[in-house]
């Protein structure tokens, strides 16, 4: 069973977090929390005195938009998520910031970083919205009912749906009471209606929910989790009809039996999921793309489609020249690799460049191997130091076919999140700490110290 984990339903503090994030490069995570604290202090929104309960209250408020993908930890470091960027952006329109919230639901899925020990995999929200626009339960929903939705831990068939939709009608049209109906399982209920009235009203101060049936009263039920009895609304939530045709065209596009993101690197999987931000939220709140990031996209959509390995080609040597002490050239054809780099340590200067030649690999599922005697032959026609292989994934065996060898892995995502941060920050970067990299780590992947390094540059510390 998932869970939403619960923390406050302070929306405004979300835009808080962004805020000192935004404000505060150079200061580490935990000065944001301190930061924060004071704010809430005073504002009279907290009245901890313990520094214990001050860490867990900051915790709290940087877990939550991290868990609903504004912002995101790389390694030990912090960063603000596309969809955190433009919720920023857009905070004061009402509207506006509630399609963002909402652009952004569409994008979570479990296994999610934020909550690692949750053992499931799907898209939890894509599923809610999906069960508010059926019609049999009259487009409706209420706390006791997030129950059922909690135990779907995978969606592989319609079958799966429509027993999701037959438990709640079954709940439903008992008319029993809660007490008696989730008789012998009432732990796991009021840990889910719990998380569910939390999640409910988060979206209601978000106006995307209201509520219908005020007069409802409430039930209660005793569990091991609680000293006391829990009072539980029975209350339906429906969704606020200004964002109907919207959800409906998410729910087109994004369909709730998706393919849930994978990586063998937390890092790519994490730049993967966070730096995502649906083309069309610009169309509905009216604002240009303030940074085109489309390169940083590019890469890696190029590189997972064999029909665009030239393109990918090209995107490599561009980003490559984000780089003030780089020149790059796109080479290709018969016994050539594909780009071929100088750098340039002691820019403008060119005394002392170091040449290295670039193979690019576009694949839709994995590299089964490589070729080193292929890549030496470049390097030794252009007297390059080493030559670095750019590819989404490979084979495991592949990575041993370098070993030993002055040839380096680098995934196309490590790629894409290098140069999204230098686009972000407008920065004219040195490549000097990747090539030490490069150096230091011949014949293996680098990718996860790509990763670690470009934390240390752009992110803020934990």
């Amino acid at each position: 069973m998932w869970i939403i984990p619960q923390h406050h339903t302070q929306i405004k503090r979300f835009f808080d977090v962004i805020r000192l994030l935004k404000n505060s490069r150079v200061n580490s995570l935990r000065e944001i929390r301190t930061d924060l604290i004071s704010e809430l202090r005073k504002n009279k929104q907290y009245n901890g005195r313990q520094t214990k309960d001050i860490q867990s209250a900051g915790n709290h408020n940087i877990d939550e938009p991290f868990f609903y993908g504004l912002i995101y930890k790389l390694k030990k470091e912090v960063f603000i998520s596309g969809y955190g960027e433009l919720i920023y952006e857009v905070w004061n329109d009402d509207f506006k910031r509630a399609l963002v919230f909402l652009f952004s639901l569409f994008n979570i899925q479990y296994f999610h970083p934020a909550k690692p020990r949750v053992i499931a995999d799907l898209f939890p929200f894509r599923l809610f919205f999906k069960v508010l626009r059926d019609e049999r339960i009259e487009n409706k929903i209420s706390i006791s009912e997030m129950f059922f939705l909690y135990e779907v831990n995978s969606l592989t068939s319609v079958a799966n749906f429509e027993e999701l939709i037959f438990k709640i009608l079954n709940y439903r049209n008992s008319n029993l009471e809660i007490k008696d109906y989730f008789k012998n399982n009432e732990d796991e209920f009021v840990k889910s209606a719990v998380s569910a009235n939390y999640f409910l009203s988060i979206l209601s101060k978000f106006n995307i929910l209201y509520k219908k049936d005020k007069t409802k009263n409430n039930q209660f039920i005793l569990s091991g989790v609680r000293r006391d009895v829990t009072s539980i609304s029975m209350k339906y939530f429906i969704l606020n009809l200004n964002f109907i045709e919207i959800i409906d065209n998410l729910l087109k596009k994004y369909s709730i039996f998706g393919k849930t993101r994978k990586s063998e690197l937390p890092s790519e999987l994490i730049s993967e999921i966070f730096n995502y931000v649906d083309k069309d939220i610009y169309k509905y709140i009216g604002i240009k793309e303030q940074k085109d990031y489309s390169l940083a996209d590019n890469i890696y959509e190029y590189s997972i489609d064999p029909n665009k390995c030239y393109d990918f080609e090209l995107k490599i040597n561009q980003a490559m020249k984000l780089f003030y002490n780089i020149e790059s050239e796109v080479v290709g054809g018969a016994s050539e690799p594909d780009f071929v780099v100088r750098y340039n340590p002691n820019f403008p200067s060119r005394d002392g460049y170091k040449i290295f030649t670039g193979d690019a690999k576009a694949t839709k599922n994995q590299l089964m191997g490589i070729n080193p005697g292929r890549l030496k032959q470049h390097m030794f026609k252009y007297k390059s130091n080493f030559t670095i292989l750019i590819t989404p994934k490979y084979a495991p065996a592949a990575k041993n076919d370098i070993k030993g060898e002055n040839i380096v892995i680098l995934s196309s995502l490590a790629l894409s999140e290098m140069t999204r941060n230098i686009i972000k920050y407008d920065d004219k970067p040195s490549f000097e700490p990747f090539y030490d990299i490069i150096i230091s780590n011949l014949g293996d992947d680098i990718s996860n110290k790509f990763y670690k390094k470009i934390s240390e540059i752009y992110g803020i510390s934990i």
